[in-house]
C-alpha cells in the first residue's frame, strides 16, 4: 500500500484493471502480455514508494543529528561569548568586534518577557508546520521545544524536548508525521537569562 496519495491512487487503479484482465482472459488473447505489462508498472510505483520511505527515514535521522549539532554549536557560542565579555568587562565597544551587542556597564538587560505563539499553520508544501511567535524585547534568540501526543488529546501536555534555537520569530518544522499531535513552546534568551516558556500550542497534520 502506497503512503503517498497519488501513488496509492494509481496503484489501486492498475490492480483493478489487472484483476479485470485476469477475470476476462479470453478477451485478451491478442494482447497476452497486458497483465504482465501492468504489473511491471505497479512494481515500479511500489519500488518508488519504498525508496521514498527509506529516504524519509534517513532524512528524519539527519534532522535529529542536525538539531543536536545546532544545540552543541549554540552552547559553544554562548560559552565563547561569556569569555569575550570576561576579557573586556568594561569595553563594550570591543564586544561589537565579536558580534556581541553592547550594553552599558553595570546595567545588564533583563531576561526576555514571556512570549506568545501567534499561530501554527501547515507548511506551503503540505508537509510540516510553520510556527510564528511574537517578537520579544531583549531576546537575542528564541529557543523552541516540541512534544508529541495523541491526535485527539489537546489537554494532556506531553514532555518537551529541544527543537531549535534561532534568531527570528518564525520557524518551519518539516519533521512531522500524520496522526500525531505536536505541541510547541518557546522562550526568549539572552546573556542575562532565559524568559518564561510560552503557553503550549498544538496542531495535527
Amino acid at each position: 500500500m502506497a503512503k503517498l496519495t497519488y501513488l496509492e491512487k494509481e496503484i489501486k487503479r492498475l490492480k483493478r484493471i489487472k484483476e479485470g484482465i485476469g477475470a476476462n482472459s479470453a478477451d485478451w488473447t491478442s494482447t497476452p502480455n497486458a497483465a504482465a505489462d501492468i504489473q511491471t508498472v505497479i512494481d515500479a510505483l511500489e519500488a518508488t514508494d519504498v525508496s521514498i520511505t527509506q529516504t524519509e527515514v534517513l532524512l528524519k535521522q539527519k534532522r535529529n543529528d542536525a538539531r543536536n549539532d545546532a544545540k552543541t554549536a549554540s552552547e559553544t557560542a554562548d560559552q565563547s561569548q561569556l569569555v569575550v565579555m570576561g576579557k573586556y568587562p568594561a569595553d563594550s565597544d570591543k564586544w561589537l568586534e565579536y558580534g556581541i551587542e553592547a550594553t552599558a556597564p553595570g546595567t545588564p538587560r533583563p531576561a526576555p518577557d514571556k512570549g506568545l505563539i501567534k499561530k501554527i499553520s501547515d507548511d506551503t508544501d503540505g508537509v510540516g508546520f510553520i510556527i510564528e511567535v511574537t517578537v520579544l524585547e531583549n531576546a537575542d534568540k528564541n529557543e523552541f521545544q516540541r512534544g508529541e501526543g495523541p491526535a485527539n488529546d489537546v489537554n494532556t501536555i506531553p514532555a518537551f524536548t529541544y527543537l531549535r534555537t534561532v534568531g527570528k520569530s518564525k520557524i518551519v518544522d518539516d519533521d512531522v508525521e500524520p496522526g500525531i499531535r505536536y505541541f510547541y513552546r518557546y522562550r526568549g534568551i539572552n546573556p542575562s537569562g532565559n524568559g518564561e516558556w510560552s503557553e503550549p500550542v498544538s496542531r495535527v497534520q
